[in-house]
């Protein structure tokens, strides 16, 4: 049900859309374009539709715990590119955790950064069938690329994963993008 809508939205490039969030930031947004490539983490265990016209760069892993990575650190895995909205940026990591770890333990461990909710991804989302613990929540992005930001983390495998969305694109975009990750945590490289 929610799967298919959000399979759906991600589907058509329907004209620019401006959407006002409970924020300050207004986000203009001319949907995601279709997700027709599959993007597959050499390091970090996942896989993901993006866009096909889009950069993929690989993360020069590992990442190790108690570290904070930003957007810019070659450590992770980004895919990157632009609609008639502006640019659009997905980043993603993971690393082992003890057994037992939460995806809310994880989240608040590794992301330091907070910021009052915007333009919000369901409550009860999840990734690849898993419950995600989402720390950033559609606010307006300190990134660079502007618009609006999520971040979300799962638990997989003895995993904890983060993806985190920014730039021109809003809520249901970024949880239809969401949906398209697999989890593969016995592929990751320690």
């Amino acid at each position: 049900m929610v799967v298919a809508a959000l399979a759906t939205a991600c589907a058509s490039n329907p004209a620019p859309v401006t959407v006002a969030t409970s924020s300050t930031a207004t986000v203009v947004s001319s949907a995601l374009p279709t997700l027709g490539s599959t993007f597959v983490s050499p390091w970090y265990g996942y896989s993901v539709r993006y866009p096909t016209t889009w950069v993929t760069t690989d993360g020069k892993g590992p990442w190790p715990p108690g570290q904070v990575l930003r957007h810019d650190d070659p450590r992770l895995d980004v895919i990157e590119g632009s609609t008639e909205a502006g640019q659009i940026r997905f980043v993603a990591a993971s690393q082992p955790v003890p057994a037992g770890t939460t995806a809310r333990q994880f989240g608040n461990a590794e992301n330091p950064f907070s910021c009052p909710p915007g333009d919000g991804l369901p409550k009860a989302l999840t990734i690849d069938g898993l419950p995600a613990f989402v720390t950033l929540n559609g606010c307006p992005s300190q990134g660079g690329l502007g618009g609006l930001i999520w971040d979300v983390v799962v638990i997989s495998g003895g995993r904890g994963y983060d993806f985190t969305i920014d730039g021109a694109l809003v809520s249901p975009e970024a949880a239809a993008w969401l949906a398209s990750i697999r989890l593969q945590p016995t592929s990751a490289r320690s």
